[in-house]
């Protein structure tokens, strides 16, 4: 399932419509010019960075916090028929990842989240006026195994150890925490997190739906290595 790092999305099938969301908030104009003087000073620590609150389960022992990163792309679904009848299935996502640490060096979760949720309006391949770096891609290998291809870690091949709600849970796919699964994986990456998600919820049912179709969504990823 692994494309090349510039997604073509018209080659997916097609997407459901994209709610509206909103625009820049007025709090990150004051936040991202510092952004880019840290990241051109290489003062971007990640030591003072912590997952957002969620029922979500701690990292594991021993790892430490090695990339933040800005998820944009697709959560994926099947439907075995186009009436009410049946509801949608998970079929994977697709997603380009920009990196944010920098972001997260020096703002806080809410910022983060802002500044994804602002991105969720932007087109998928492009970060319009305050871009962040592209640094790899989220894919899945089969139906049930997540992969992150990381041009500063390497790949990563994971399965998910638990779920939480997102805030808004009617349009925001869950929280994650995903673990490693050795088969698959060069980086040492043990531990990935999915928060701060926005919109790639399915309609309810998959009344007037193709047997295929896409939901775009945005998301903050937290990676944790040994």
């Amino acid at each position: 399932m692994r494309s090349s790092i510039l997604l073509s999305f018209a080659a997916l099938a097609t997407a459901v419509p994209t709610p509206q969301f909103p625009g820049l908030p007025l709090g990150l104009l004051n936040i991202l010019p510092k952004y880019f003087e840290n990241a051109a000073s290489g003062s971007c620590s990640l030591n003072q960075v912590t997952l957002p609150t969620s029922a979500l389960p701690a990292p594991d022992a021993g790892l430490t916090l090695a990339l933040v990163a800005v998820g944009r792309g697709t959560q994926n679904y099947t439907c075995a028929s186009s009436t009410s009848a049946d509801k949608p299935t998970p079929n994977g996502a697709l997603a380009n990842l920009f990196n944010a640490s920098c972001l997260a060096s020096y703002s806080n979760a809410n910022d983060l989240a802002m500044y994804t949720r602002y991105k969720e309006g932007k087109p998928k391949t492009q970060q319009g006026q305050y871009p962040l770096p592209l640094i790899g891609e989220h894919y899945f290998v089969d139906s049930t195994t997540p992969s992150f291809f990381l041009n500063v870690l390497g790949a990563t091949e994971l399965k998910k150890n638990a779920t939480a709600p997102a805030p808004n849970a009617t349009a925001d796919v869950a929280w994650l925490k995903l673990e490693v699964q050795q088969a698959g994986t060069t980086s040492t990456v043990q531990n990935v997190y999915r928060v701060n998600t926005v919109a790639g919820q399915p309609p309810a049912t998959c009344d007037g739906l193709q047997s295929t179709f896409t939901v775009e969504y945005a998301a903050d990823y937290y990676f944790y290595s040994s």
